[in-house]
């Protein structure tokens, strides 16, 4: 039999950190009133679709939402939701809570950019150092040490994907939900289907999806807001 899973990655709803433009990683903030809201609205957009598994980190802000969407939903029984560390957000170290303009700041001065408009600045450095280099960057720049490495990351999250697979697969496959940051979002698209993804933006509660056949991925779509509308 073909073992083939559709994959629906969301990003978590707003935060109080998101919305005050600090550094969440793996700190946490509660979702504030809208992205709780974002998240119902978002669970009623799926609530025709019946996940056999249910995925999301330890961090309150993912939890929440994904509960927030599995209690919309019309299937007459809901998985039970795990709780899987490797789905946190990128660890950013010493910049943790603080400015967000704070540390792009520090990197952009780093590799000799202004640090005057980050949106423009960081399309940049990303053409410079590419994905990969944008991690790295963090890791060096961070004074404390402690902001985690490529390597680190991208081991997590093939681990938690891993274990996303393999779950879905023993409850019978079908759909998986699977609620994380932004920024995981990101590393999960480069490890799995490199060069489909094009750094398309991924906002709060947008869906992401994949589809999974027999070992081999497909990105079917990205930063999907059309659920939440």
């Amino acid at each position: 039999m073909t073992a083939k899973i559709t994959i629906y990655i969301v990003r978590h709803g707003q935060t109080e950190f998101n919305i005050q433009n600090t550094v969440q990683g793996f700190s946490d903030s509660p979702l504030t009133e809208q992205g709780r809201a974002q998240a119902a609205k978002l669970g009623r957009g799926l609530k025709g679709v019946p996940f056999s598994a249910a995925f999301a980190s330890d961090l309150g802000r993912q939890r929440d939402t994904a509960r927030l969407i599995l209690a919309e939903n019309d299937a007459r029984q809901q998985p039970e939701l795990a709780e899987v560390y490797g789905l946190r957000e990128w660890n950013c170290g010493g910049f943790e809570e603080k400015p967000i303009r704070e540390m792009w700041s520090a990197i952009f001065r780093r590799h000799g950019l202004p640090g005057r408009d980050l949106a423009a600045e960081y399309k940049q450095l990303v053409g410079k150092l590419g994905y990969e280099g944008i991690i790295r960057a963090i890791n060096e720049c961070d004074p404390t040490g402690a902001a985690e490495t490529y390597e680190e990351i991208m081991s997590r999250a093939k681990a938690a994907m891993r274990r996303v697979v393999d779950d879905t697969l023993a409850a019978g496959g079908g759909n998986a939900l699977v609620v994380t940051s932004g920024g995981l979002v990101r590393s999960i698209l480069h490890l799995l289907v490199p060069g489909q993804y094009q750094d398309q933006s991924i906002n709060n509660c947008a869906v992401t999806i994949l589809r999974y056949d027999d070992g081999k991925y497909t990105l079917e779509s990205v930063g999907d807001e059309s659920y939440v509308k």
